[in-house]
């Protein structure tokens, strides 16, 4: 339930100072290493660099009450992920500890009261606008891109240099079977279904003993049969629910159905309907009665239903720290290409990009070319295909005018008597005399006809080839690979340091909020950690965003 309509205002009663300050009773070098460390940090870098009207699209623009400060509510969502609270340590630091308070521009301890109902509502506001509005963004990206250029101006950072990679990560679900997966579906549907009309075969599958017998003390050559009767009482149960309406509308009964479309089809011959084998189910296939969205996917070794996370950030050596500049949170079976292609952009947009380092699993002819006419190069550390043939020419040598679809000559400098392009492929003939006696000939990869050689390749061919060329030389991998490894160690910091591997939210709109804040969380512990570091070797604060002071 949302709060009631409440109409947007910014808060700055943070910049009056009070006239009981609780830092003003303390010792002075308690004060001074509260003002000095991640609190005062906080305050001036995060808190008072939210801007407010990001988040006004929530709230009423005349009518309500006025709300409850967004910059309090945004930073701790911040806190509570950068310290990896609970929701009830959250709370409970909320009232005791002064640290917290500081860094929310609450001065005076135990004076301001925030409802645990009102953290609670402005989750569930940014979630439900986010959904209600997919074209617009998620606010909380607006929010993670305005604090982290400010970040990346007042350390100074160059972001001149992105690596990338993806994870695996699994929301709060267990891994179960394909028989206990029908099992918990039909059990949320016949939940709905009034007991009045449900059968006797369809009222025991509620009792306790049944699940116990069907999935736990079943012999390993009755589980087919077992997933067979299982499937048969979910289609008696959908009949039932179709015959009411008000119950066949609910999502417990679109998921019985979505189940029954794909572990199940319709035999041609005997026109029933019978269980599909394990190796016709689709990994896009549901995974779990309380996660529709989750996905599955194996990735190397490791096996896993959920979602994939991708992350992009800076990687120049010299930078204090390395900044996240864009995460992504797909369905495990979306494609690294995919979110390369959809991340480009926003890191273009937002970073001063010129080069993107990523491992072969992001490798596309498409992309590379696209990026390439931006000005952006992106540079594998291996690359996916087979590979050339050592004994011939690497289509990388013809010259090709790839901007107006011509090739100008051969690897040996002859151009060509005739050029085509088409369904993106170039199609040539050469000079057959020049082709024979030529020194390259047994290298080459024309082929030699009565009258003309010829050669015909695809411009992906050729761009792979071309990429292969300039990235794969034992001295570029060995370069590349450098770049790009410390974005396996980010992930992983954020699997231990952020528990990005510990979602405790099922369904892929939370799993994105949670993650969001992860990302933003990482990074202010990042700043802080590079305000330290320049500190320590006696270099100044760049000029990010001037920091508000307190009023007269």
């Amino acid at each position: 339930m949302w709060e009631a309509v409440q109409m947007f205002r910014e808060n700055k009663e943070h910049l009056y100072k009070s006239m009981f300050c609780t830092i003003d009773s303390m010792d002075p070098r308690y004060a001074k290493e509260i003002e000095d460390g991640w609190a005062g940090l906080f305050y001036k870098h995060v808190f008072c660099q939210i801007d407010e009207t990001i988040f006004e699209p929530l709230y009423s623009k005349d009518t309500g009450r006025p709300n409850t400060p967004v910059n309090i509510l945004a930073s701790l969502e911040i806190i509570k992920h950068l310290w990896n609270y609970t929701d009830e340590q959250l709370f409970r630091t909320i009232r005791s500890d002064y640290e917290v308070n500081f860094a929310l521009g609450i001065r005076e301890l135990g004076s301001y009261y925030i409802a645990d109902r009102t953290v609670y509502d402005f989750r569930e506001k940014l979630i439900s606008y986010a959904l209600e509005n997919p074209e617009k963004g998620s606010l909380i990206f607006d929010l993670f891109q305005h604090l982290t250029a400010n970040f990346i101006d007042t350390l100074g950072i160059n972001s001149s240099d992105i690596r990338m990679d993806s994870t695996l990560i699994e929301p709060n679900i267990k891994k179960a079977g394909r028989l206990a997966l029908v099992f918990d579906v039909l059990c949320l549907a016949l939940k709905i279904i009034p007991n009045t009309r449900l059968p006797q075969s369809l009222q025991k599958v509620l009792e306790p003993g049944f699940q116990k017998n069907m999935l736990y003390q079943a012999k390993s050559e009755k589980l087919a049969s077992n997933l067979e009767c299982l499937l048969n009482l979910a289609e008696e149960a959908l009949e039932i629910a179709s015959e009411i309406p008000e119950v066949c509308a609910k999502e417990e009964i679109k998921t019985l159905v979505r189940l029954i479309d794909e572990q199940t089809y319709i035999d041609e011959n005997s026109k029933q309907r019978k269980v599909k084998p394990n190796s016709e189910i689709s990994a896009t296939s549901l995974q779990s009665a309380y996660d529709t969205d989750a996905t599955y996917r194996a990735k190397g070794k490791k096996v896993s239903s959920g979602y994939v996370v991708n992350i992009a950030e800076t990687c120049e050596k010299d930078n204090p720290v390395q900044m996240i500049v864009d995460y992504a949170v797909e369905k495990n079976t979306t494609s690294d290409q995919k979110m390369m292609k959809e991340s480009l952009p926003k890191i273009k947009e937002n970073t001063d990009v010129k080069r993107v380092y990523v491992d072969g699993g992001y490798f596309s002819t498409e992309e590379w070319q696209k990026a390439h006419t931006n000005h952006v190069d992106i540079v594998f550390t291996n690359m996916t295909g087979s590979q050339p043939d050592p004994s011939k020419i690497p289509f990388s040598k013809f010259r090709v005018d790839i901007e107006n679809k011509k090739v100008l000559s051969c690897p040996a400098g002859q151009k060509p008597t005739f050029c085509s392009f088409t369904d993106g492929s170039y199609s040539l003939r050469f000079d057959i005399h020049v082709c024979k006696n030529c020194p390259l000939a047994a290298q080459c990869p024309v082929v030699l006809r009565k009258s003309y050689s010829i050669v015909s390749f695809s411009e992906k061919s050729y761009l792979a080839s071309l990429i292969k060329a300039k990235y794969m030389t034992s001295e570029e991998i060995q370069k590349n690979i450098s770049m790009r490894a410390g974005v396996e160690g980010s992930i992983s910091g954020l699997k231990v340091g952020q528990r990005i591997s510990e979602l405790w939210v099922r369904g892929q709109e939370k799993v994105e909020y949670y993650i969001e804040w992860k990302a933003l969380a990482a990074n202010v512990k990042r700043f802080c950690r590079g305000v330290k570091e320049l500190i320590k070797n006696n270099k100044p604060l760049q000029q990010g965003r001037s920091v508000p002071t307190l009023a007269s």
